[in-house]
């Protein structure tokens, strides 16, 4: 493998290749929590020295950074994409679900509107997480419902973190967990087309990476419903996965807050001080989160809002640019219709020049025809004038003769 690292945005990828996903590079996304490895796996197969790897749970990636990489001679195009359950890293602010999701949408918009469509999606899973808890479940809802069932031919799953594993009881462990895995969370994916794969080694991920040589470019579910459906993000089938969760959250915080409030009116009437407090204690702090969920929905519906109306904005700049394709294309078809009339129109003429031309030959030759007749009657009349004029004379002849014999006969 040759690897030519490369680092730009999106706005950016867009110039440096023609609007065709035919003649451009294979476009590979690599997708999954935060901490899963997703920019290890980027950085082995790309030999980048700029992409920095965490070294712990918190996200060193924030915004979509693609890398390029050249494999059996086919050059690829790697999506480096934010993980989700974002913890911010040092030095950047946090990021939610909904941010993060913004941030890939914003990339897949611009990239089928570029006609840049993917080739595939790699999802990275740590196989060092013990257990597939409620955010896990979240995210591959979320991507499930952000590629659709007709891509899951272009998705791979991928494990990661074995070398995390090291004894031979954490090792059967894992094993046995990767099998969990891929009949529960991950079954629907394999089921409908999709590749797995451990990432031990490098040439375990350049084997994967092959897995796509061949695969043709397609579009996401949440392409086709932003670009060609002109969805906002908040109504697409993710933004309501996160809708969802938000909802599920509020409401279990709600039941939670119901559920302290009568413990302590229990408490109350028991007059246990010490468990009134503690529940007092558990109450305010249910009632902070409670607080701060309502911020980052607040903050998250803003979000959604600036969204909504961007989309609005590129749904109108799409419409008119859409109507002033139509405009053009509808003179080049009247332009064309009209180069076919007058082709149509010549032919005709041509037409109607070659039976005139073929009218006046006939009527040449029917000229000569009669005028030959008209000798030939000439010649016919002037023939029987000569013999007129012979049978007249012979019988002039003929009554001098006998008026001659007439005449010696009375003499005698």
């Amino acid at each position: 493998m040759i690897s030519l690292p490369i680092q730009v945005r999106h706005e950016d990828f867009f110039h440096l290749h023609p609007e065709s996903s035919n003649q451009g590079p294979k476009i590979v996304a690599v997708m999954g929590s935060t901490g899963s490895g997703k920019s290890t796996f980027v950085k082995q197969l790309t030999g980048c020295d700029d992409i920095v790897i965490g070294e712990n749970i918190e996200s060193e990636t924030s915004e979509v950074a693609a890398y390029t990489a050249l494999i059996d001679g086919v050059e690829f195009q790697i999506l480096d994409t934010p993980g989700f359950d974002e913890s911010g890293g040092k030095g950047r602010e946090f990021k939610s679900d909904a941010d993060v999701l913004q941030e890939i949408s914003r990339y897949l918009t611009y990239a089928s509107e570029k006609n840049a469509l993917l080739t595939g999606i790699i999802y990275i899973h740590s196989i060092a997480n013990p257990r597939v808890g409620g955010s896990t479940t979240k995210t591959i809802r979320l991507f499930k419902e952000l590629c659709g069932e007709d891509f899951y031919t272009n998705v791979a799953i991928a494990t990661t973190r074995w070398d995390m594993v090291q004894a031979e009881v954490e090792m059967k462990k894992a094993v046995q967990r990767e099998g969990q895995l891929q009949n529960s969370i991950f079954k629907l994916f394999l089921d409908k087309g999709a590749k797995y794969a451990r990432l031990v080694t490098e040439g375990d991920g350049i084997a994967l990476m092959k897995e796509f040589i061949h695969k043709p470019a397609q579009s996401t579910k949440l392409q086709v419903e932003i670009v060609k459906n002109h969805m906002p993000l908040n109504q697409t089938s993710a933004g309501l996965v996160l809708e969802d969760e938000l909802k599920a959250l509020q409401i279990r915080l709600d039941r939670e807050i119901a559920e302290l409030k009568n413990e302590a009116k229990l408490a109350n009437q028991a007059k246990d001080k010490a468990m009134e407090d503690l529940i007092k204690n558990e109450q305010q702090k249910t009632e902070e989160q409670f607080k701060l969920l309502n911020l980052k929905i607040q903050e998250t519906h803003q979000t959604l809002d600036t969204m909504k109306k961007r989309m609005n904005e590129e749904n109108k700049r799409n419409k008119k640019k859409a109507e002033v394709e139509r405009m053009v294309m509808l003179r080049e078809a009247q332009e064309k219709e009209r180069e076919k009339q007058a082709i149509r129109t010549q032919l005709l003429l041509e037409k109607q020049l070659q039976e005139q031309e073929s009218e006046k030959e006939r009527a040449r030759e029917e000229y000569l025809i009669l005028e030959r007749e008209t000798e030939e009657t000439r010649e016919a009349m002037e023939r029987q004038k000569r013999e007129l004029k012979a049978m007249t004379v012979f019988k002039f002849c003929d009554v001098c003769d006998r008026l001659t014999l007439f005449l010696i006969s009375s003499a005698e």
